[in-house]
C-alpha cells in the first residue's frame, strides 16, 4: 500500500518483486535502530490521525449528509418543475 506509506512516512518503499531492494531496506533499518524507531513512531502517529475510527465515522457521516442533500435538491427541482417539463 504505497499510498499509505507515502502519506504517513511510516515505512520504506521498495520495488515489488525485487528481493535485493527489500533486503537492502531491511538491512538499513536493522543497522539504524533510531531511524527505524522514528519511522515507526511517525507512521503510527500519522495512521492514528488519518485512519482513526472517529475520523472514518466523521467522513462517512459527511458523505451521507452530502448524498442526502443532493437527493433532496434533485427532488425539490423535480417537484417545482411544471408537468410539461417533467414529461407529464
Amino acid at each position: 500500500m504505497p499510498g499509505i506509506v507515502e502519506a504517513t512516512g511510516g515505512g520504506l518503499l521498495v520495488e515489488k518483486n525485487d528481493p535485493a531492494a527489500l533486503s537492502d531496506a531491511i538491512t538499513r533499518l536493522v543497522a539504524n535502530p533510531e531511524s527505524s524507531n522514528e519511522i515507526g513512531r511517525r507512521g503510527a502517529q500519522r495512521v492514528a490521525e488519518l485512519y482513526s475510527w472517529e475520523r472514518v465515522a466523521s467522513i462517512t457521516r459527511d458523505l451521507h449528509e452530502q448524498a442526502l442533500s443532493a437527493r433532496r435538491s434533485r427532488s425539490a427541482v423535480a417537484v417545482s418543475q411544471p408537468d410539461s417539463i417533467r414529461g407529464g
